[in-house]
């Protein structure tokens, strides 16, 4: 048996046991995506499987649990110094990949979210507002399909994404769209 497959066993094992769903793990330096345990629908996994120098490693990240970290096999030796720093680095490395992969995805997502808004209509009425005893409120829209669209505004004021709730209370968030750190406000702060 190959040490390359004795670590691609031995990551696959790693990476299910953290939840992720997949068949085998590539050494290859690319970043894939796969699904997770916890959304087996969805491909909110991501893994980038790296083997140099003799070194193998995989950075993992689940997109919904904000969870991550990285595997590397068991070693009977401790990792040298420049082993130790070449870990961190593709560790470091992965981690703003994934930032920026994130940031525009997020940015192609305000858009969606604006031109999406923009076409909608004011909210008068809706099941779920009736549902909850809620009046309708400056800012709550109607898309062509009769959900409500409830904007998400960070905290400079900008359309970051949307929040969408159909007649029977089922809810969803345009997807790659910016949530953490979002809201949307009822009333004005300053007076109330």
């Amino acid at each position: 048996m190959s040490k390359i497959y004795d670590y691609a066993s031995e990551a696959l094992d790693a990476l299910r046991e953290h939840g992720f769903i997949l068949d085998r793990v590539e050494f290859d330096g690319v970043e894939r995506r796969c699904a997770t345990k916890d959304k087996p629908e969805k491909e909110n996994g991501a893994y980038r499987g790296e083997l140099s120098g003799g070194l193998a490693s995989v950075v993992f990240y689940n997109h919904r649990t904000k969870e991550g970290g990285c595997w590397y096999p068991k070693r009977k030796k401790k990792f040298t110094d420049a082993e130790r720093r070449e870990l961190e680095r593709r560790v470091d490395e992965a981690r703003k990949e994934r930032e920026a992969e994130r940031a525009k995805t997020q940015k192609k997502a305000a858009k969606e979210a604006r031109k999406l808004y923009d076409a909608a209509k004011k909210c008068k009425s809706h099941p779920y507002l009736k549902k909850k005893g809620v009046r309708p409120v400056k800012g709550l829209k109607i898309d062509a399909d009769g959900k409500l669209l409830i904007p998400m505004y960070d905290s400079d004021g900008t359309l970051m994404s949307l929040q969408f709730i159909d007649a029977q209370s089922r809810k969803r968030f345009l997807p790659g769209g910016k949530i953490t750190g979002t809201s949307f406000l009822i009333g004005d702060l300053k007076n109330d």
